[in-house]
């Protein structure tokens, strides 16, 4: 038997080997995650449309210290401030400030309101006179939900997923808040990405309707919106599509002339981290996909969402194209697609299904000027200014090696976006689809 120092000996000699080899283990891992974080689009670059960036720069803000994380933004109301939603690292919550489009110091319309506090308050959508700012707004007594949400989500209330929020819309000559659509329970269980119609006069939304589907059922709401004698909605309904239904996905973008843009899964077991661009009659509920990334039936999956008209017939939009997700399955609990996660902005003319999509920005791309270096930038929410000029860009940057299972580096930043509009040519209507 040996004696205990030999024993000793032996014991660290063999923690030793084992350090050394997960050493060497954690290295090889980290050059595996690095090389694959760092791989080239594989779809070409196309030249189709007559849009062109101007210039991309970082909006500097001057923000409270206790700011723990930017999120999403609104500009489209005339001479309206950038109103954008940013956690707070005391309370953990979320409120809506304001800054100016050239940036500066940001000052928080929320968080001096008594009732507001402990409450997320997020995703600000401008109406187009300026006067109007929608918010989703937690409610004060939280709705019983079965979601099952990744350890990275402590809080299914935040603006980006907007469990147990109602509707309301914040008068800015007046200075107070109005409710205008109450998320109960049995009427829903969220509220998500709302927006004004172009011209004022209806406001659509998101509506959770239940937990099935890897990021819940949704439904498409429209209502006519009045702001007299107090802002309210009247002929409120939802939209039913030929998509919709349980594990139904819908979010809400951008509402013009009786339609609706949306990211959506219409294709019969579609997963929810492979979307489609839809466009939704708000007439008829006709529901006309955009972009055939469903990742079934030979189609390349691609996350596509954000989309807002630019122009009187092209869509802006968020998109993966060109970095493809190995993982099949939506499955909340892990958000294992987040690994794999990469979107840049790109531009596509809505008319024609199928369009060839023209890319605009590349945070993303190795060896381009703007490539964050960074695992994975994700484009996750812009708006446009009212005159359809420039846009203020939310991106987020995040670190997340393959091989663990949360991630390790964080940070989101603002860009505003300018685009030139060059004469059009002939051969810009290619086509160039996910098959």
């Amino acid at each position: 038997m040996p004696r205990p120092t030999a024993l000793r000996r032996i014991l660290f000699a063999a923690l030793g080997v084992f350090l050394a080899g997960a050493v060497v283990v954690a290295v090889r891992a980290q050059k595996i995650s690095n090389r694959l974080s760092q791989v080239a689009s594989n779809e070409p670059f196309v030249d189709a449309t007559s849009w062109k960036v101007a210039s991309l720069r970082e909006l500097p803000l001057i923000l409270p210290d206790s700011v723990q994380e930017l999120g999403r933004v609104a500009w489209e109301g005339v001479g309206s401030p950038i109103a954008f939603d940013a956690k707070d690292s005391r309370d953990k919550k979320f409120d809506v400030y304001l800054v100016a489009p050239e940036g500066g110091v940001a000052e928080c319309l929320t968080c001096e309101v008594p009732w507001l506090a402990g409450r997320n308050v997020g995703n600000p959508a401008w109406g187009p006179d300026g006067r109007f700012l929608l918010l989703q707004i937690e409610n004060q007594t939280a709705i019983p939900e079965d979601l099952e949400l990744s350890p990275l989500i402590a809080d299914p209330s935040y603006p980006g997923f907007g469990l147990s929020s109602s509707l309301w819309v914040y008068d800015s000559a007046r200075g107070d808040f109005h409710l205008l659509f109450e998320i109960d329970g049995d009427n829903g269980w969220g509220t998500l990405h709302p927006h004004f119609s172009h011209d004022g006069r209806q406001i659509t939304w998101t509506r959770v309707t239940s937990d099935v589907g890897c990021l819940g059922s949704m439904q498409v709401m429209v209502g006519d919106f009045l702001s007299e004698p107090a802002p309210r909605l009247q002929n409120i309904r939802g939209l039913q599509s030929a998509a919709s239904g349980p594990g139904s996905f819908f979010e809400t973008q951008d509402f013009r002339s009786g339609e609706i843009l949306t990211a959506c899964a219409p294709v019969p077991d579609q997963q929810h981290h492979f979307m489609d661009l839809c466009r939704l009659d708000s007439h008829t509920d006709r529901l006309t996909r955009l972009t055939d990334r469903s990742g079934m039936a030979g189609e390349t999956g691609a996350w596509e969402e954000h989309a807002k008209y630019i122009g009187d017939s092209e869509v802006l939009f968020v998109s993966s194209r060109g970095y493809p997700n190995p993982v099949e399955s939506c499955d909340m609990r892990s958000a294992s697609f987040m690994k794999w996660l990469k979107t840049d902005l790109y531009v596509a003319d809505a008319r024609t299904p199928g369009a060839a999509a023209e890319r605009l920005t590349f945070w993303n791309e190795p060896d381009h000027p703007d490539f964050c270096d960074c695992g994975n930038a994700l484009a996750s929410d812009f708006s446009w200014n009212q005159q359809r000029s420039a846009a203020v860009v939310f991106v987020q940057f995040l670190n997340w090696p393959r091989y663990l299972p949360i991630p390790v580096g964080f940070d989101a930043r603002y860009y505003i976006l300018e685009l030139d509009r060059l004469p059009e040519r002939p051969d810009q209507s290619s086509k160039l689809t996910g098959r």
